[in-house]
Formats: structure tokens, C-alpha cells, sequence
């Protein structure tokens, strides 16, 4: 006899399964269709655009569980429930087809197989649920806050799950077991149920009992289980592919610029009507920030590696996401019914999310880097601080002197003697009006010109291209600020006169290649005065000089034996994606050893001056370059390298403050490898 079975062998009323689908899916779909309706109360956002991308990404991040799988043990726990999971709806699915369609083909070898496979992939997710209920409530992570709908998740899933065994093995007692033991090894768990049961002395017409009572208990449970998916956090089922198929296709390190914002502040009534000055309510939100909302698991993994947090700051991009999605889901009856005043007078900005959460945000984007649904933090919280800014004029003290100063001067330093082109004394470097001709713009940067510590970064890069013959050029005083501390800090008109500004000089030049040493200044230059009419190939210095060391136009001769660690720079390497070269680099050097910190690459911790901190006072919790300066000293490194001026100012003041400048040194690599030169280069003290 061939191997196959009865799908509702023993049951009687089996079709009465469709109404309960029915009524289940019509409470599911109903509950689905109230958060899209929430949704749609926000601003239009094309997320349609490049889909061959989009789908690739929700394969590879939805269906391939990618950024889940970074965290071992609960990203292997979650990797069993969701396998098992997906299996055992497709097993279900074959069902379907066998009994509705009539097209069979559960029988014979592949009978078995699929009985098999089912077994195994439900054991593997059932032991996915255990393992995640105990890390849950007895490994207790920080990062995870306990409610009781995960009790109630976790357990369900563990009921259904146990009673599809107990069906199982019930099936098997009375049909299998005896009758044809051979087909019964290829449902082990069953099989081993049915064992256990038969040998507590039940007869066949036990096993027939029990199997109707648990085939329906069975069903029961689980068109509950798939109806209280609408109203409990396994909505992340359907809203998180969702939220990964429509990530944004801007680059990552780039905002969304606010359209029209010129002509608004400049009066225009069409303008003034459509645009919005930030994010005061959810309304002025995308639709796509609302379904952010929706998407969060609360894992936990954003706040896990978020450096406010850590550092004992009042924001974590957890809670940011979960007291907006309890805000919207608190307003939704009256939002949908038009009230007039759907928010009852609660502020969003103060009322939900206090001023302090926000402004502790360094824009260091390790939320984003590890949330695995592709929630996008960093954007929802500048969108609440353009608000305070340009509608409220709302700000720290010293981010608004650093703004000021930004408009007043072009640079975000107060207090400095320095001028854009003072460095270059001595150094024979031509200016752009004079050298139109030159390969590369070489855009130092404020802080590359008008910080003292930095400026020696910036003539040590400047020796070193010229003994590569780099043909460059600068700008000197047509330089100014690119708008980045503008943009973070919630001053998007301000940074929007800068950059149109910066445009229209590099194009009267036309400029077309532009290298440069802050990782901020080459993250708005490359990735966000696109936005503006501004096309040029960007490269950061990193970039720049691992070419040349790889094509032989720089030969490090002069061996250093200092251990050496890297720090990765937020907007170099999380924005942009640049790990590789600054390494590159280093590894160049002969003798030198590179130790890598604990927290590296994508994992990096950030320095602490992103987002406008670096011009900000902070008076909340650690400072958070002394947290990374630890880290950077528990290597045992005798210098610490960097990329980026801001992260030089912050590990200088952390070696300070943690007595270590007689041990430590803090160089960027382009100081590195310009000591290394035949020539010993700009000897940096």
C-alpha cells in the first residue's frame, strides 16, 4: 500500500474550518486595513520607485532574516520560529491545494518527505519559542521590556504548536502505528507521542477520541492565534516585509530635504500651504514614518547599541518608536472620524517626546544599522527638531550660537582666529581661481582649516598628495560651511542657503572631483547636494589614499612597530559604507599593528560629536568619547587613528580626561602615512 493519509480522516463538520478562516481573515484584514487607513493621514512619499532594488531587499533582509541573523543566539532563536513557521503555512498550504483543487499528491516517497520535513521544521520552531521565552524571562536582556502580550504570544505559540503535535501523534496512534510502523518513522515527533500514549495502555478507539478533540482544539487555537495577529505585536508578520519592501532608496546618509521651504519663509501662499516645518504632529509625518511606527518588534537592538543610551542619556530610538505608536494608536478613533482636535490637546513634541530626547540623538545611525524591519530613526527625530527650530524656535543655547555663527561667518566655530586659507603657509598650495585646471577640489573643511589640532591632520594630507602628484586645488576663502551641523541640528533653511551657495561656486568653477577629510562634509557633498542640482564625485581622503598606496604612488618605507587601533567614523562608515580603505591604509604601514576594538565597522561606537554635538554643550549622563576612549584603551593600542576631525577632537579630550596621554596618541591616518614617507613627512607631535 502506498504511503498517504485522509486529510480529514476521522473528522466530522471538517468544512466547517472555511467559515472559521473566513471570519478570522475578515477580523485580521479589518484590523490591517485600520492601521493603513492611520497611515494615509500622513504626508505623500513615493516609495514605489526602483522595485527590482526594494525586492531584493525583502528577500534578503524579510525572507533571508539578514540584519536579524547579526545577533547570534536571538537572531538563530527568531531564524527557527520564523524557517518553522514559514514551512509548516506551506505545509498547510499543500492541504489546501490536495483537498480543494484536487490535485493530489501527498503520497508515496513525497508523502513521506513532507511528513518528515513538517516534523522537523515544527520541532525546530517550537524549540525557537522555548529558547527565546527563556532568554525573555530568565536571561532577562536590558535591551527587551516585558509585557504581558509576549507572555501571551510566546505561550500561544507553544499551544498551537503542542496541540498540532498532539493531533499528530493521535493520527499516527490510531492509523500508523500499528497498521504501517514504516510510515509512522517519518513523523518522529508524532511517532514518539503516539509511543508514549500507546504505552500509558491507549486503544485505538482512544487514540480516534482524542484525535477529533485536539484536531479541532487545534483549529480553534490557531484561527485565534491568526486573529490576534491584527491586534498584537505579531503584526510585525505583515508590517515589517512591508517596511523593509519600502525602505527609502536615498542614499543613507542622506535626510529628506523639506520641499519649498524657501518659497514658504519667503511668503508664498501655495507654498505655505503645502509645506510643513518639520514634524509637530503625526500628521506631518510620511505615511512610510507612521508604518515605521506599526513595523517596531521591540527587540531592542536600537537602543542595545545606541550611544545616548548607553551613555545614560533620555533617548532610546525604542521608546521614541513605541511612545509615537502608542500616541497614534490612542488618537486613531478620533483621527479617522476627522475630529477637529484628534490629538486632545496632547503636544507630540514635549507631551510624547520630551526636548531632551531628541536633542541627545548624535545621528550616529547604529539604530538603523541594526534594526532589523528598517525602521528609520534618524529621520523621524530630525524631522521633531526641525520643528522646534523653525516653527518653535526652540534649541539648546549653544546650538543656536553655533548656528548663528554659522550664518554670520560660514562656520560653526566660535571664538576662532583662524582664516579658511592660514594653513597653507609655507606649503605652496594653489588656489582653484588659479588653477582651474586641477584634477581634484580638495574641500578642507571647517574644521580641517580653523581648528588647531585638526589643521595639522590637514597639512600632513596635503604633503602627502603632493608627494603622490596629486594635481588639487582649494578654494580657500569661496569655502564655507557644507550645512551639515545646520541640516542636523533642525535648520534646514539654513543649510539649504549654504549648500545652494557651495553649488553655485563649484559649478562657476566647474568643479567635477572633490576630495576631502571630514566624513561630514563628505557625506553632504556626495550624498545630499544631489538633492539640490549638485553632481560632483566625491571621495574621502581614506578612499583617496588607499588608492594611491595600492597603485605604488605612495610607498611607505619607514617602519613604525606602534600598535595601533581604528576607529570607524558614523558618517563614513555607517552612512557611506567606508571600512575597508582607512584599514587599507594602516595595513600599508610597514611593522605596524592593527588591534581592532571590540565595537568595530558596523558596530563601531560613535565619538559623540554627530548630529551638531560637537558645538553642543551635553550635561546628561557620560560623555560619550569617554565611553569610546575606553574602549579604544582596553586594546592596549599606543595610538588610536581616526578619520575624521571631529573624532580627533573627541578622543584627544577623552585620553586627557582619562590621564592617558603619556601612553596614547591620537593621529588620523593621513599623519600616519605621511611619517611613514622615505622623506619621515609632517612629523606630527
Amino acid at each position: 500500500m502506498e504511503p498517504t493519509r485522509e486529510i480529514y480522516g476521522n473528522i466530522v463538520g471538517g468544512e466547517f474550518v472555511y467559515l472559521f478562516m473566513v471570519v478570522s481573515l475578515a477580523i485580521l484584514g479589518w484590523a490591517l486595513y485600520t492601521r493603513l487607513r492611520l497611515w494615509l493621514q500622513g504626508r505623500p512619499e513615493n516609495r514605489f520607485d526602483d522595485l527590482p532594488r526594494r525586492l531584493r531587499a525583502l528577500l534578503v533582509q524579510g525572507l533571508g532574516q539578514h540584519t536579524t541573523l547579526r545577533e547570534r543566539v536571538p537572531g538563530l532563536l527568531h531564524f527557527l520560529v520564523y524557517s518553522g513557521f514559514l514551512v509548516l503555512f506551506i505545509g498547510t498550504l499543500m492541504i489546501a491545494v490536495q483537498e480543494d483543487l484536487g490535485i493530489v499528491f501527498l503520497h508515496g516517497p513525497f508523502y513521506l518527505f513532507y511528513s518528515l520535513t513538517l516534523d522537523v521544521f515544527g520541532l525546530l520552531c517550537f524549540l525557537g519559542v522555548a529558547g527565546l521565552t527563556y532568554r525573555r524571562y530568565v536571561i532577562r536582556p536590558a535591551g527587551l521590556d516585558n509585557r504581558l502580550e509576549d507572555l501571551v504570544v510566546l505561550l500561544w505559540f507553544l499551544v498551537v504548536l503542542g496541540s498540532g503535535f498532539l493531533v499528530e501523534g493521535m493520527r499516527i496512534g490510531a492509523t500508523e502505528l500499528r497498521q504501517h510502523p514504516d510510515w509512522a518513522l517519518w513523523s518522529p515527533v508524532g511517532a514518539a507521542l503516539a509511543l508514549v500514549f500507546q504505552g500509558l495502555g491507549a486503544s485505538e478507539a482512544q487514540f480516534l477520541s482524542w484525535h477529533r478533540f485536539w484536531w479541532w482544539t487545534h483549529m480553534v487555537l490557531t484561527f485565534g492565534f491568526l486573529t490576534y495577529i491584527g491586534y498584537s505585536k505579531l503584526n510585525h508578520l505583515v508590517f515589517s516585509p512591508l517596511n523593509l519592501f519600502f525602505r527609502k532608496s536615498r542614499p543613507k546618509g542622506a535626510l529628506a530635504p523639506i520641499a519649498n521651504l524657501d518659497k514658504a519663509l519667503e511668503g508664498d501662499e501655495a507654498a505655505l500651504e503645502t509645506v510643513r516645518f518639520g514634524a509637530g504632529k503625526l500628521a506631518d509625518f510620511t505615511w512610510k514614518q507612521l508604518l515605521d511606527l506599526d513595523a517596531c518588534t521591540r527587540c531592542g537592538r536600537c537602543q542595545d547599541h545606541c550611544p545616548a543610551w548607553l551613555s545614560g542619556k533620555p533617548l532610546s530610538p525604542k521608546f521614541v518608536i513605541l511612545d509615537l505608536q502608542r500616541h497614534m494608536s490612542a488618537t486613531a478613533n478620533a483621527v479617522l472620524e476627522g475630529h477637529p482636535d484628534p490629538y486632545g490637546g496632547v503636544a507630540m513634541i514635549g507631551g510624547v517626546i520630551s526636548e531632551d530626547v531628541l536633542w541627545s540623538c548624535t545621528t550616529c545611525r547604529a539604530c538603523e544599522e541594526h534594526c532589523p524591519v528598517g525602521i528609520e530613526h534618524v529621520d523621524t527625530i530630525i524631522d521633531m527638531r526641525r520643528n522646534l527650530v523653525l516653527e518653535q524656535g526652540r534649541m539648546p543655547e549653544t546650538a543656536e550660537a553655533a548656528l548663528r555663527c554659522l550664518e554670520q561667518r560660514g562656520h560653526p566655530w566660535r571664538g576662532t582666529q583662524e582664516t579658511r586659507t592660514g594653513w597653507t603657509e609655507g606649503l605652496n598650495i594653489p588656489r582653484l581661481a588659479d588653477h582651474p585646471e586641477a584634477e581634484y577640489l580638495f574641500w578642507v573643511g571647517c574644521t580641517g582649516a580653523l581648528v588647531d589640532r585638526n589643521i595639522q591632520v590637514t597639512k600632513a594630507l596635503a604633503r602627502v598628495l603632493q608627494a603622490a602628484g596629486v594635481s588639487f586645488a582649494i578654494l580657500g576663502e569661496e569655502e564655507t560651511c557644507t550645512g551639515d551641523p545646520a541640516r542636523r541640528l533642525g535648520n534646514e533653511y539654513l543649510f539649504q542657503l549654504l549648500a545652494q551657495q557651495n553649488i553655485d561656486t563649484l559649478k562657476r568653477y566647474g568643479v567635477r572631483k572633490i576630495v576631502t577629510h571630514c566624513p561630514h562634509c563628505f557625506n553632504t557633498l556626495k550624498n545630499e547636494y544631489p538633492q539640490f542640482g549638485g553632481h560632483f564625485e566625491v571621495i574621502h581622503h581614506s578612499q583617496l589614499l588607499a588608492r594611491l598606496v595600492q597603485e605604488g604612488k605612495l610607498k611607505p618605507a619607514q617602519a613604525s612597530a606602534a600598535a595601533v587601533t581604528f576607529h570607524d567614523a558614523c558618517y563614513l562608515g555607517r552612512h557611506n559604507d567606508v571600512y575597508a580603505e582607512p584599514r587599507q591604509v594602516l595595513q600599508a604601514l610597514p611593522g605596524l599593528e592593527l588591534r581592532e576594538m571590540n565595537w568595530n565597522r558596523q558596530r563601531g561606537l560613535c565619538c559623540g560629536a554627530g548630529g551638531g554635538h560637537a558645538f553642543m554643550e551635553v550635561n546628561i549622563g557620560r560623555r560619550v568619547n569617554h565611553i569610546r576612549t575606553e574602549q579604544a584603551l582596553a586594546t592596549g593600542a599606543q595610538v588610536v587613528a581616526t578619520a575624521c576631525p571631529f573624532c580627533m577632537q573627541m578622543f584627544e579630550d577623552g585620553v586627557r580626561v582619562k590621564g592617558a596621554e603619556d601612553q596614547v596618541r591620537v593621529h588620523d591616518i593621513a599623519e600616519l602615512l605621511a611619517q611613514s614617507l622615505p622623506d619621515g613627512g609632517d612629523k606630527a607631535p
